[in-house]
This record gives C-alpha cells, sequence and structure tokens, in this order.
C-alpha cells in the first residue's frame, strides 16, 4: 500500500480541506500484466478479483506466486516431474533459504538442471516485484513532484513480510529504486 502527504487545496472532494495522508489502496490496481501463476494464486484466494496488485507482490502471496510458477515449469517439463507434484506452495523462507545455497526441502527435490532455473524463477519474480514496487512509488513522486532534489526529498518506510524477511527483495528494490 501507499500513502503520501496531499496539500489541501488539491483535495477536490473536499472544501477548504488540510493537508492530509492519502491512502492509495494500490493493492487493487488491476492493470498490471498477470501471468497464469498470478491468475491461479488470485482465483484460489478468498476473494478471488480483488486486490490483485497485492497478490503479485505481497509476502502474504508471493511464496504462493513463485510455487505455482515452479509447478508450471514442471509441468512443461523444464523442471523434474517431482516439483509438478507439490501440493503445499513454499514459504518465503524456504525460497530465500534455496537462493542462498542453505539446503531444505527446495533442494532436496532438484536433480539435474532445477537448481539453475529454480533460482531464475526466483529471480525474476523478485525483480518484477521490485519494478512493480519501484513503479508505485514513481507515482507518488511524480504526483507530489517529490525526490529530485535535497529541496524536494522523499522518505520512504517499507514494511511487510514481503520485504523485512526476505534475503531477495530489499536489495533489488534499492538497486532499482537508486535507478530510477
Amino acid at each position: 500500500n501507499m500513502c503520501y502527504m496531499e496539500k489541501g487545496e488539491r483535495i477536490k472532494k473536499l472544501t477548504e480541506a488540510s493537508d492530509m495522508i492519502i491512502n492509495c489502496e494500490s493493492g487493487i490496481f488491476s492493470g498490471a500484466f498477470r501471468g497464469r501463476s498470478d491468475e491461479f494464486v488470485d482465483s484460489s484466494s478468498e476473494v478471488p478479483g480483488d486486490h490483485l496488485f497485492e497478490k503479485m507482490i505481497s509476502g502474504a502471496y508471493h511464496g504462493k506466486v513463485i510455487s505455482h510458477t515452479i509447478k508450471l515449469a514442471s509441468e512443461a517439463g523444464l523442471l523434474s516431474e517431482a516439483f509438478g507434484q507439490i501440493s503445499e506452495p513454499f514459504s518465503l523462507s524456504q525460497i530465500d533459504e534455496f537462493y542462498i545455497g542453505k539446503r531444505n526441502e527446495i533442494s532436496d527435490m532438484r536433480t539435474g538442471k532445477d537448481e539453475e532455473r529454480i533460482r531464475e524463477i526466483i529471480d525474476d519474480s523478485f525483480e518484477r516485484a521490485a519494478k512493480l514496487l519501484c513503479a508505485n512509488v514513481a507515482a507518488v513522486c511524480l504526483h507530489v513532484d517529490g525526490g529530485k532534489s535535497a529541496e524536494r526529498p522523499l522518505y520512504l518506510v517499507l514494511e511487510g513480510s514481503g520485504f523485512e524477511k526476505s534475503l531477495i527483495l530489499p536489495g533489488k528494490l534499492n538497486r532499482h529504486f537508486n535507478e530510477f
């Protein structure tokens, strides 16, 4: 989700409004391209069709998106058959552990080129999440004309399991923030 400070005179719904914090509810954005795994995670959620952007990037759903992508890759013959049989999604901590080389359920299932391909899926998924989050922040920067100089700084507070517990996302996100 995103919040920012808005000048009262720009709030058209209110007359003579004071400056206030605006909650964008950006998690409900539905205009981002979604893949088959995103659609599967959404359709199997408690509220299908709702908070589509959130389901693409948040810690609560990201492990499910990655797990379903791994399952689809197995069904397409890109990974060993064992990954096509997974019934429960991998947690983000299992995914992080595998990514940094720790032995766990994912590493125990791999054969042949599985490790390289699964790392690619994980890396690409976190890269996409970082780009989507960066676009979300960029939209607010453009709206408030902030972050361009020391006179117009932009301060970010990032929280949530997808960011706080991930070993992968913060670095990717910082790289995109610095670039854009």
